[in-house]
């Protein structure tokens, strides 16, 4: 309702009307959640979750199919695989091309999967594959080069590991020697290696951020223009359609964020633009809820799902495109049809 009341306001009516239709799975997930709660049991859950993880692996083994393709048709060096296909040459060789960042979580998401969940009932060929398939994900991550989500996997990879160890002294340890080692990797000098890799991938961007000081270019400038947009709307917001015009007033000509005409990139304050304090509030209050029954239940599962989407938030604006918005609602009405009834037991896949 809120979206459509936006639309009636916005500067371009196409944009907010097309924005609305999008975000329709808000209206006929739960529709379809409400009638079918009964049947929904831990067996569709793992289903879903194997659906998607076995998705992801389709789409990155077609991925490297046809990148070895092309190495090999024309004589490249293997080494091509990190030095030139990676972010946006990377997933553009799929069977469906997703935006980094989004492919970025949707791996993250597959590696909590791994982490806290068994395939076989047999523990040696169980570890083997789970093993296999970490590696191969930890391999993609760097191809899809998506900083959001390799700062998601190491908190996720340092809470497992805390988690997993029992001694308080030994996690005491743990701690400082993490300390300890990023001191020392701040020190070190990594410019003679990153400068070898292109501009896209991870190394790349870090040294264009670290090294020469540049940061990132773009963000910054998005969240400042949302922000003086705000100002000027702050309860309803701009309207449906995302107030590009206006926002491009609040940049400067030569900057990437107003050549690409960038979105907000940050859920937060996307929704805050285009709905206002209301809007946000609503969103907000959906997310607690969430993360509320999430926390009861203890599934790990559920609540690294949350974590993982609300956390890359900060930087990308998720729900503007319809991977991301049938990935949470789905997801998110799933976990939560299936554990709100429920006297919030504890249950894992």
């Amino acid at each position: 309702m809120i979206q459509l009341v936006g639309v009636s306001y916005s500067e371009n009516k196409g944009d907010a009307l097309i924005y609305v239709q999008k975000n329709i799975v808000f209206l006929l997930l739960p529709i379809a959640f409400i009638n079918y709660s009964k049947i929904i049991n831990f067996q569709s859950l793992k289903n879903s979750v194997y659906g998607l993880l076995l998705g992801v692996i389709v789409i990155l083994l077609s991925i490297y199919i046809n990148i070895l393709s092309i190495i090999f048709e024309n004589n490249m060096p293997i080494k091509a695989l990190l030095f030139q296909f990676v972010r946006v040459d990377f997933v553009k060789y799929g069977i469906v091309e997703i935006h980094p960042p989004y492919f970025g979580v949707l791996v993250v998401f597959c590696i909590v999967i791994l982490l806290y969940n068994n395939f076989f009932k047999n523990k040696l060929l169980d570890f083997i594959i789970r093993s296999f398939l970490f590696l191969f994900f930890i391999f993609s991550l760097y191809g899809i080069s998506s900083f959001m989500s390799i700062l998601l996997l190491g908190f996720l990879l340092l809470f497992h590991l805390f988690y997993l160890v029992k001694n308080r002294k030994i996690k005491i340890l743990m701690f400082l020697f993490l300390v300890g080692s990023m001191f020392v990797i701040s020190k070190i000098d990594f410019r003679g290696v990153t400068k070898q890799f292109p501009g896209g991938s991870l190394l790349g961007r870090i040294e264009w951020s670290i090294y020469k000081g540049k940061g990132d270019t773009s963000r910054p400038e998005n969240w400042n223009s949302v922000l003086s947009v705000v100002k000027e709307h702050p309860f309803f917001g701009i309207g449906s359609d995302g107030g590009l015009n206006e926002l491009q007033k609040h940049r400067t000509e030569i900057s990437e964020s107003f050549k690409n005409k960038h979105n907000a990139h940050n859920q937060y304050l996307e929704i805050l633009l285009r709905h206002g304090i209301l809007g946000l509030i609503l969103y907000l209050f959906i997310l607690a809820e969430l993360f509320r029954v999430s926390i009861r239940t203890n599934n790990k599962i559920f609540v690294w799902f949350l974590l993982t989407f609300t956390l890359a938030s900060i930087t990308e604006s998720y729900l503007v495109r319809q991977i991301g918005l049938t990935f949470f609602t789905f997801f998110a009405l799933l976990f939560y049809t299936l554990y709100y009834p429920i006297n919030y037991k504890e249950n894992s896949l």
